[in-house]
Order: structure tokens, then C-alpha cells, then sequence
């Protein structure tokens, strides 16, 4: 049987929304945990990826990319181009509070 607050958390990291995201973020550190957060985008045009580049690299969160095999930090425009761009591309953001973030992100999140 989950408690409150544990079925409060889940029924925010399913939700997209914002104030879902918070909620979990708010639950999270409440516990005293650090978790990752993840979601697949698309990055469909070099404007695409250079916009993304410019919005993680605003925050301090730590932010992977994994595609296949292949992981790169989500900073390093070079290591994104060496992804196959076609295909979605899996973002695990480290961090206990990204809600900013991923609302930034929104626009190629699929």
C-alpha cells in the first residue's frame, strides 16, 4: 500500500506538467533524495540543437544524452552532432530540481 506521499510522487513523475513536476521535485527533497529526471526529444534541425546547447547550458544540473549506445554531455554541441539525430534521443537530467529546465525544454520533448 503506497502512502500519501509516495502516490503523490508517482502521479507526478507521469504527469507532464509543470506543476506536476514541481510537486515531485518538492517531495523528493522532502525525503532527502536526488533523482533523475528522464525524457526523450527530438532535435530536428541545427538551429534545433544549437538552441538546446544554449538552454542546458544555463543551468548546473548535470545533463546526459544517450542514443544507441552512445552517451554525451548535453552541454557539448560537438557531442550531439556525433549522435544520430534522427532517432529520438533519451535526456537524463541529474539533478533534484530541473522543473525550470524541463519547462524550457518543452518545445522538443516527444
Amino acid at each position: 500500500m503506497q502512502g500519501k506521499g509516495e502516490k503523490y510522487f508517482v502521479c507526478a513523475l507521469t504527469c507532464k506538467e509543470k506543476s506536476c513536476m514541481m510537486m515531485a521535485d518538492t517531495i523528493l527533497s522532502s525525503l532527502g533524495g536526488i533523482f533523475m529526471k528522464t525524457i526523450n526529444i527530438a532535435l530536428n534541425s541545427i538551429n534545433d540543437v544549437k538552441l538546446f546547447v544554449n538552454i542546458v547550458n544555463r543551468y548546473d544540473h548535470d545533463v546526459d544524452l544517450t542514443s544507441g549506445r552512445y552517451v554525451v554531455d548535453a552541454k557539448s554541441i560537438m557531442g550531439i552532432f556525433s549522435l544520430d539525430l534522427a532517432k529520438p534521443i533519451k535526456v537524463d537530467i541529474h539533478s533534484d530540481n530541473c522543473s525550470d529546465l524541463l519547462e524550457e525544454l518543452k518545445p522538443y520533448i516527444i
